[in-house]
Order: C-alpha cells, then sequence, then structure tokens
C-alpha cells in the first residue's frame, strides 16, 4: 500500500514551458535580487558596523535568513499543494532554486555576521536583471520582460526592507527585555 508518491521532473528550457519557466525566475527574484540593493544602500547610510547599537553584519544575516526561510516556506507550500498526499513539482531552473534554498543555511552561528556570502548570493539572483537587458539589446527579450523584472526587483527591495524591519525590532525587543532582566 502505497501512502506518498512523488515525482520531481526536471526541466530545462523548452519553448512550451517558457511561460512557467520565467515565472519560476520571477519568483527567484522576488525573493533574493532586491538584498544587494538593500545591503548597498543600509551600507552608504550607516557607515559604522552598528546600528542603534547593534552589529550590521547580524540584521543583514538573520533578514536574508528569513528570507530563506519564507522561501522554503513557499516552496514546500507549492510542493504539497496538490490532492492528498501525491506531489509534483516541475523544477524549470533547478540549479538556481537549489542555490536560493542554500541560503536557509545562513541560520547557522558559523555564517551569522559575514555578510560577504549574502551579498554574493543575491548578485546572483540579481545578475538576472542585466542579463534580460543585454538580451533586450540583442533582440531576443521584449520590453515586457525587463518590466516584469523591474517590478519583480522593486517587491524583491520591499521584501528585503520588510525583513530587515521586523529581525531588527525583534533583535531590538529581545536586547531591551534583556537589559531590564539583567
Amino acid at each position: 500500500m502505497v501512502f506518498f508518491s512523488a515525482s520531481i521532473i526536471f526541466k530545462y528550457h523548452d519553448m512550451e514551458d517558457e511561460f512557467l519557466g520565467n515565472f519560476e525566475k520571477f519568483e527567484l527574484m522576488a525573493f533574493f535580487s532586491g538584498f544587494a540593493i538593500v545591503y548597498l544602500i543600509m551600507n552608504g547610510i550607516w557607515r559604522s558596523d552598528r546600528i542603534f547599537g547593534m552589529a550590521k553584519g547580524r540584521i543583514f544575516s538573520y533578514g536574508y535568513a528569513l528570507t530563506a526561510t519564507l522561501f522554503l516556506g513557499y516552496t514546500a507550500r507549492k510542493l504539497f499543494m496538490g490532492s492528498g498526499l501525491e506531489m509534483q513539482f516541475h523544477f524549470y531552473h533547478p540549479f538556481l532554486y537549489l542555490f536560493g534554498l542554500l541560503a536557509v543555511l545562513f541560520w547557522i552561528p558559523a555564517l551569522t555576521g559575514r555578510s560577504m556570502p549574502i551579498l554574493v548570493h543575491s548578485l546572483v539572483f540579481f545578475s538576472m536583471i542585466p542579463l534580460d537587458i543585454i538580451s533586450y539589446f540583442r533582440g531576443t527579450a521584449g520590453r515586457d520582460q525587463i518590466r516584469n523584472d523591474m517590478n519583480m526587483l522593486s517587491l524583491s527591495i520591499i521584501f528585503n526592507v520588510s525583513t530587515l524591519i521586523l529581525v531588527f525590532i525583534f533583535l531590538w525587543l529581545i536586547r531591551k527585555l534583556s537589559q531590564k532582566t539583567g
């Protein structure tokens, strides 16, 4: 008796699945591409290593790890959205997807506080935008592709700023509560 069946299909560029492949690329961009811009802006505003007495690297690490955890939850929701215990999921960009899921490792204390690996991870997804712009100038991508990329980048910036604000508030509350009790 089979209680659970799963099929994971790795698909590569196919003309009939181009729409779904672009949709998956936009999902990845919406989660991860805007962090590079947020990181550069935050480092431009606050030159010191501390933001209101808290380590800037910890805030970035936990914020990006929270983003990755939300991406993991979104992926799990997509995997188990089928009927019953059967699942079928198509990967159109399997290596990018797995690379995006690797960002959950930024919860590990050895990686916490290190902003450079997080920036490099985010730049991989940010690099899809200049590649699409180059494709546009070569004539292989349309204006709608660039418009969608910019929309996803805007959403990603808002999303990443929101996660950083949530992490900052959470760390600030922990700090204040530990000062009152200690």
